[in-house]
């Protein structure tokens, strides 16, 4: 059984602003379903289930044209230097090689744009900035506990040693993990000297 209904009505049916309804109708003209066309007086009038039915396969349409451009895209891509990819052969000539260093270039320019390679300094500097902000507000946390839950001042002083010994394996780890040089104290967030 279909239901027949006006702008507002399909619109709040939809769950969607009268201008999103006006903007689908404007995009997709005539496919659009409707029943009856409004005039000075007289309303537009709709089947919900068909325009729901409408809207619901323009949007698999849509999804499905996406996934294609995005196989075909990822089909044009050409690996670039990342660790354990192979370079290209070298060029036999100065315009292969130029030829070769721009496709390099547009190739990371792409990368960056998806998101799929980052510069290393600011990716190390933002690593070592949450270190250092996770270990303070974890010592921070742990004093305020022992001081609400009255600890003795040397049980508090053990607990935050234990837990600056446990930040300092668990930085070494990622250090080890990202294969870099970054001090510990500047990715810990400078650890509290052990007898504090």
């Amino acid at each position: 059984m279909s239901v027949t209904v006006n702008k507002q009505e399909l619109a709040a049916w939809l769950g969607v602003h009268l201008t999103t309804l006006a903007q689908w109708m404007l995009k997709y003209g005539a496919d659009f379903p409707v029943i009856e066309r409004g005039t000075n007086g007289r309303d537009y009038r709709f089947d919900a289930q068909a325009v729901s039915d409408f809207l619901r396969a323009k949007q698999e349409e849509q999804a499905a044209s996406k996934a294609q451009r995005d196989e075909r895209l990822a089909q044009l891509r050409l690996p670039f230097d990342l660790p354990g990819v192979e370079p290209p052969p070298k060029a036999t000539s100065t315009k292969e090689e130029l030829l070769a260093w721009e496709l390099r270039k547009r190739q990371r320019q792409e990368a960056e744009a998806a998101g799929l390679l980052v510069p290393a300094a600011p990716a190390l500097e933002a690593f070592s900035t949450a270190f250092a902000r996770i270990s303070r507000d974890t010592r921070a946390f742990v004093r305020q506990l022992g001081i609400e839950q009255h600890w003795p001042v040397a049980y508090i002083r053990a607990v935050e040693k234990r837990l600056v010994e446990n930040q300092a394996a668990s930085v070494a780890a990622v250090r080890e993990l990202l294969g870099t040089s970054v001090p510990l104290e500047e990715a810990a967030g400078s650890l509290p000297p052990s007898g504090k």
